[in-house]
């Protein structure tokens, strides 16, 4: 009985003291890059516990997209995954952490504006509470800086060893291991390889490995080998959906078995449970490296990309009983819609022209209803009106069944204008300007009108702004000149004059006052 327990004391001093890197065939290419900067010397010779360290985070960029995976490990048994959805310091985030009602260990969270953040080592209740906040400080403040990432360094080194990585949606990373802090740019096609030490630590090109940047990071954390106790891969890819309201950023979720065996191990029987969002997958449902199973989505809804009804051109001005155009432009559609186009009182419905679908006209109701095919290419709608009152006027669109609706604005008023411009009084090289208003007969600004500006023998053309006005700079020689400014339109006819003085600067040497 002595002699058993001495050789097991031997076995476990040879696993948990110094077990030497694992023999994998993981590709040795690691990008370097000018923009890292370190600001703290990494400890030389680090001694490195695999059978304790564990854990590791990949960061894939890409357009518009975001592949996050963390490796969980460790030698503790039966503690699974739990993955949430819930509001975060006042964003919406998917959180992962361990499952066990007793100690508090986050490993990844992702932002509903792309942020991502992970956590691997021992840091567990407090210390990893502390971390999570130290990081929603960052997001908040959008701010990577060598202080916090200092303040989480100062936290593992505690422990000796452990990480700590966050990136913003343009690719901007701070990283922190016991030892070194530092930040840099990820670019597109670049995955940054994290885990509970520094000496493992690669920033590689994800594409040597597939063009889809999920497989590619499943494979890529399958070679890293500095985890011991190899059990779950979790896949997040942060990108665009097609929804049946429209186009939002979200997550799909991938869960993977890293049996060890890129790297010369055997641990698919330590794969644990996971729970997304409150549904279990049972261990021996998780398919084995580089097998993935998609375990859900999660959609942001307040990051919506585009919306899916649009205006496109609109007479802004038109004039009373006359022809006026809206020109609408739907897309993203995952199934066939109806949008509902609510033209108002005193308009008269005269025609629509679509490009798919058909339409029909409720007059009483003063309604257009156009059945859209679903489509993620583009579906138009030109609608001709006419409005029978003077005065501003809405249409009030939106899409059947979806939470989607825009309101277009546009003026109705009779013929004629008014036109007027200040005089312009300045030395050369000042900055005063000649200022153009047009309105008509109820003193309405005319926006959207193009007036004529013509002075020294040119004439120019401005649009009268949403200020209610339209203007030039004056870069003339000194000199005394007159404007004409003037409209032509479809709202009548209208000219004035404005005096434009310009006086010479004044230069003088050996002043005295």
């Amino acid at each position: 009985m002595e002699y058993e327990k001495i050789l097991f004391l031997i076995i476990f001093f040879c696993l948990t003291i110094t077990i030497p890197a694992i023999n994998a065939e993981f590709i040795n290419e690691n990008i370097t890059s000018n923009d890292e900067i370190y600001y703290e010397e990494i400890t030389e010779n680090e001694e490195i516990n695999l059978s304790a360290s564990e854990c590791c985070s990949l960061v894939i960029q890409e357009n518009d997209e975001t592949v996050f995976a963390f490796r969980q490990d460790g030698q503790m048994t039966g503690n699974g995954i739990e993955i949430n959805a819930m509001e975060w310091n006042g964003i919406n985030i998917i959180k992962q952490e361990i499952d066990t009602p007793h100690e508090y260990f986050f490993h990844g969270i992702i932002t509903e504006n792309g942020w991502v953040v992970g956590e691997g080592g021992s840091q567990y209740n407090d210390s990893s509470r502390t971390i999570e906040q130290i990081a929603a400080t960052m997001i908040k403040n959008n701010d990577i800086s060598p202080n916090y990432l200092n303040q989480i360094k100062n936290i593992l080194a505690r422990y000796k060893y452990g990480h700590f990585v966050i990136k913003d949606p343009n690719g901007k990373y701070g990283i922190a291991f016991a030892n070194t802090y530092f930040t840099g740019t990820l670019n597109n096609g670049e995955c940054l390889v994290v885990p509970n030490y520094y000496s493992y630590y690669k920033k590689v090109s994800y594409k040597r490995y597939s063009s889809n940047p999920v497989d590619a990071i499943i494979i890529i954390c399958s070679y890293e080998n500095s985890g011991y106790n190899r059990k779950s891969i979790m896949t997040y890819d942060y990108k665009t959906h097609d929804t049946e309201n429209g186009v939002f950023y979200g997550i799909d979720a991938f869960a993977t078995n890293d049996n060890g065996r890129n790297v010369g191990l055997n641990t698919a029987n330590k794969i644990t449970h996971i729970y997304f969002k409150g549904k279990y997958y049972a261990p021996n449902v998780i398919p084995q490296n580089p097998g993935k199973l998609y375990v859900g989505s999660h959609i942001f809804e307040n990051q919506k990309l585009t919306p899916v009804i649009n205006l496109m051109d609109i007479d802004k001005i038109g004039l009373v009983k006359e022809e006026i155009q809206i020109y609408y432009r739907v897309k993203h559609l995952v199934s066939e819609r109806t949008a509902v186009f609510n033209l108002g009182e005193d308009v008269d419905f005269v025609n629509a022209v679509t490009s798919h679908g058909s339409y029909t006209y409720d007059a009483q109701q003063h309604t257009l209803y156009w059945q859209i095919p679903a489509a993620k290419d583009n579906r138009d709608i030109i609608i001709t009106l006419k409005s029978n009152k003077i005065g501003n006027h809405n249409v009030h669109a939106y899409i059947h069944t979806m939470r989607e609706e825009l309101d277009t604005s546009y003026y109705i008023t009779d013929y004629g204008t008014k036109i007027s411009a200040n005089d312009v009084d300045k030395f050369q090289g000042g900055h005063l300007r000649l200022n153009v208003e047009l309105k008509d007969y109820h003193d309405m600004p005319l926006v959207g009108e193009k007036v004529g500006i013509s002075i020294n023998g040119v004439t120019y053309y401005r649009e009268i702004s949403s200020e209610g006005y339209a203007s030039i700079a004056i870069n003339l020689e000194s000199g005394i000149y007159q404007a004409r400014v003037f409209y032509d339109g479809k709202l009548g006819k209208s000219s004035t004059t404005s005096k434009v003085t310009v006086k010479p600067t004044v230069f003088g040497e050996n002043i005295e006052k």
